[in-house]
């Protein structure tokens, strides 16, 4: 499954991928940014956000 971009002049949304671990670790270490995210989480938690996103999009079609 290909997973869809988004891009407009001020926003862009790109696929999640192995690659966006930090970017998920970054916000979800940040207890103010991920409060509302259940935040902040370990790094085996971070992991499994991001595995639970991308299986989201491969076994269902659609995700965050």
């Amino acid at each position: 499954m290909k997973i869809p971009s988004l891009e407009t002049k001020r926003l862009k949304l790109v696929p999640p991928s192995i690659e966006s671990y930090d970017v998920y670790a970054k916000f979800y270490l940040d207890e103010e940014a991920s409060r509302s995210y259940n935040g902040p989480l370990s790094e085996e938690q971070i992991w499994a956000r991001l595995k639970a996103d991308l299986g989201s999009w491969h076994l269902l079609g659609f995700g965050v």
